[in-house]
């Protein structure tokens, strides 16, 4: 809706509905989002939140750790701290929760209190509650990153300087969470910093470039403090790196197929590896080094190929905005806007091309970019009110948009309703008794814990405690407990689903004979419709 000011006639003051103010946007937005959260349900995405939610909290690492792995160990400090004091409350999760509210309230006030067309504003918001809807239900710390960033962007064009002081801050927080999803935003809206520049007479230039400068000097700052806060641990150091080089091949669509191995690692530890269920003394550093870059060979025409298959799922949301932004080509006014139009379709593209090259265009990663492209077009809106012929076409494309991102949040709904429901896993491992020094060995995501509602993920694993492997292959929190393959025969019990079971458990007996000369066989403990609990055991 258009922004309409109530005149008071006996001080010629102009006063704003109240619906368009911070306060109420503020309250509107937690009532929203709150609704989102119990309808949908709110469920994080993956292990990796219930994996740093563990660390944090306590649970897996056995005191409050700020050792997030892939989050800031400062901003670890905050969170760990705050369940050392009130462990009840699941600080990890509302934490989120709170940045997804604050800046939902930036954006949409800003979408509010523009002077753009009430269409492109309904539509604009739309878009952002639709995002802000997949989110929800894939409940993910990049994605809270991206959102935290776009606020920050948004925040950084308002004239005054303590709003841009405080996007500093909401940046810095960002990154705090995910460095390379905030730098991705920031990469993003570098064309919108540019077209504020050539259409604001008035800015600041000198002011603006200081302040933006921090927008790079603080988070890099952080990252170098919590680069050198690992480095100075040895067994974190090692982690570290290998978890790198085990991220760069599991996201990674070069991969080499079992036939192009390095000549020194066997085809078993390699499936291990794919399973992320890795002996981490015999596929070491060193071996993921050679895996690696035996994959990195690849002719880099081969690699364009994986731009199509990236792209692909997302190939008709792509079409929409792409035509919508060609529109607006022809309606922007401006030669230097335009050029700054273009350039931004480019960038967007790029991007999602340079991402898609080595590694797997992730719907979080895609979300983040769309998002910020999206803020983007809507900055670069004209301010006037005529209406022709292209500005309704292109008002078409959008609502368009809308309509597959609501099929696209559909199917994901249908996704989840067809997933396994936990109570099979729960009954599964409630009817056997572990030794009390014995335990429940999650064999990849088989213990799928980001099914229950986040805000009791500590307590269920007080419930169904585990140890993993995965990109915890090698973290010092397993040290002692689940070091290599041999933790498990004729001690502990591994949770395995039944599809993954046939591939793995050949493999995982063939790897233990040739690495330590033991034969093992499985006994099932426990058994239900898709899984096994399985006890591997010494053959004398």
């Amino acid at each position: 809706m258009e922004q309409k000011d109530i005149h008071c006639k006996k001080d010629n003051i102009k006063i704003r509905p109240f619906y368009y103010k911070g306060w109420f946007l503020f309250l509107l937005n937690s009532l929203i989002f709150l609704f989102f959260a119990w309808i949908l349900p709110i469920r994080f995405e993956t292990n990796d939140d219930i994996l740093m939610l563990l660390i944090s909290s306590g649970d897996y690492s056995g005191i409050p750790d700020a050792h997030l792995v892939f989050i800031n160990y400062i901003y670890g400090i905050l969170v760990s701290h705050l369940y050392l004091f009130i462990p009840e409350i699941e600080w990890y999760t509302v934490f989120f929760i709170f940045i997804h509210i604050v800046s939902l309230t930036i954006i949409s006030f800003s979408i509010l209190n523009s002077k753009k067309k009430t269409a492109y504003k309904i539509a604009f918001t739309l878009i952002l509650y639709m995002i802000e809807i997949w989110i929800v239900l894939n409940f993910q710390f990049t994605t809270t990153a991206a959102i935290c960033a776009m606020a920050s962007v948004v925040l950084f064009n308002y004239p005054q300087t303590k709003y841009k002081i405080i996007a500093v801050i909401l940046f810095l927080l960002a990154s705090l969470i995910r460095f390379e999803a905030a730098f991705l935003v920031l990469i993003m809206s570098g064309p919108l910093f540019l077209f504020e520049y050539f259409n604001n007479p008035t800015i600041k230039l000198k002011q603006n470039l200081i302040l933006l400068s921090l927008f790079f000097i603080l988070p890099v700052t952080a990252k170098y403090i919590d680069i050198k806060i690992y480095s100075k641990d040895k067994q974190w150091d090692m982690y570290k790196e290998y978890n790198f080089y085990r991220g760069l091949i599991h996201d990674n669509p070069n991969i080499v197929s079992e036939k192009d191995l390095p000549e020194t690692v066997y085809e078993s530890d390699y499936l291990m590896l794919r399973l992320f269920f890795p002996d981490t003394q015999i596929v070491d550093i060193d071996v993921l080094k050679s895996i690696y870059f035996k994959a990195n060979k690849v002719e880099f025409k081969q690699k364009l190929i994986n731009i199509y298959y990236n792209v692909l799922p997302y190939k008709f949301l792509l079409s929409c905005i792409l035509i919508f932004s060609i529109i607006q080509i022809f309606i922007i006014k401006g030669r230097i806007n335009v050029i700054i139009l273009v350039g931004a379709i480019g960038l967007f593209f790029l991007l999602l091309f340079y991402i898609s090259i080595d590694a797997t265009l992730k719907p979080r990663v895609f979300v983040s970019a769309l998002l910020a492209f999206c803020w983007l077009l809507f900055y670069m809106q004209n301010n006037n009110q005529y209406r022709n012929r292209l500005d309704n076409i292109g008002l078409i494309f959008l609502y368009i948009f809308l309509l597959i991102g609501s099929i696209y949040i559909g199917r994901r709904l249908d996704e989840r309703k067809t997933a396994n429901d936990t109570t099979e896993q729960e009954s599964l491992i409630e009817n056997i008794k572990l030794e009390k020094t014995d335990y429940m060995i999650s064999f990849g995501d088989a213990l799928k814990f980001e099914n229950y509602s986040p805000f009791k993920i500590s307590n269920l694993y007080k419930k169904y405690p585990f140890l993993t492997l995965g990109w915890y292959s090698m973290i010092p929190f397993n040290k002692n407990r689940l070091e290599s393959h041999t933790d498990i025969i004729d001690k502990n019990a591994i949770l395995i689903s039944k599809d993954w079971a046939t591939a793995a458990l050949p493999n995982l007996r063939e790897s233990i004979k040739l690495h330590y000369n033991t034969d093992v066989e499985f006994t099932i403990l426990s058994e239900s419709k898709h899984y096994f609990i399985l006890r591997l055991r010494k053959v004398n």
